[in-house]
């Protein structure tokens, strides 16, 4: 829907190893496992060459990202390519972007339906209001950017071992 969002909030980097592919999956399905056997989650799916990975917060990691990595690994001659894709909130930032748009133009037209006075403090809080909630949006962005990439460099530097 809105593709030029989703371009500028996804990432992807790429990683040279010497490590083979089925070595690196090999290890893949073996972290899995015992991760799974810690926490019983199926959130990770291993196709011949991607590692999807969805990420949420938990009890045990609550400042986890929340979104999607999609691992992709190809082989040269004598290189092996990880290819990182990460879509922070699962390609839903645009959603919620329309969402907060929503609550603050209803906020700002109950502010502006309350006010007996139109003066310069009503305008005051709305622009407040506005900067404060698009400044929130655009941090958590950020830092959940930060979560996932400091997350699956992490999942790399394990399955590249």
């Amino acid at each position: 829907m809105f593709t030029k969002i989703d371009r500028y909030v996804n990432e992807s980097f790429e990683i040279l190893t010497s490590k083979r592919r089925d070595e690196i999956l090999d290890s893949a399905n073996k972290l899995i496992s015992d991760y799974d056997r810690y926490n019983k989650s199926k959130f990770v799916v291993i196709t011949n060459n991607q590692i999807n990975i969805q990420s949420r917060p938990s009890t045990l990691a609550p400042f986890r990202g929340v979104g999607k990595i999609k691992l992709t690994i190809s082989q040269n001659l004598d290189k092996t390519i990880i290819k990182c894709d990460i879509y922070p909130f699962s390609n839903s930032f645009s959603y919620i972007i329309i969402l907060g748009l929503i609550l603050m133009t209803i906020w700002t037209l109950v502010g502006l339906l309350i006010s007996t006075k139109m003066n310069s403090n009503s305008w005051i809080i709305l622009g407040v209001g506005w900067v404060g909630a698009f400044a929130l949006t655009y941090n958590s962005l950020i830092a959940n950017k930060k979560r996932l990439r400091n997350y699956s460099k992490g999942i790399i530097e394990k399955l590249t071992k």
